[in-house]
């Protein structure tokens, strides 16, 4: 049993999207696993989104782990993620 909030059950497409955006940043050619999705879609339960800044090191910190990566994220992010009111 875990204190994380479920993001299936809140009511949006935000786990579905996460998801996604993993799927982008693989083909991409990033190597995200399937470890990195469950702790991106973890860390944005427990963190929560709060601001468009907080999710993207959010994200970040789940997903990125190498410095060379961080363009690659970057763009895609900000392609992905399009909504200013995030």
């Amino acid at each position: 049993m875990t204190d994380t909030p479920d993001l299936r059950d809140d009511g949006t497409r935000l786990a579905p999207n996460i998801v996604h955006f993993c799927r982008v940043l693989r083909t991409a050619g990033l190597p995200i696993g399937p470890g990195q999705v469950l702790a991106a879609l973890e860390a944005v339960a427990t963190v929560g989104i709060g601001t468009r800044r907080d999710f993207y090191w959010t994200l970040h910190a789940a997903l990125i782990t190498r410095h060379d990566q961080r363009e690659v994220f970057d763009q895609a992010f900000h392609m992905f993620w399009r909504d200013p009111d995030l």
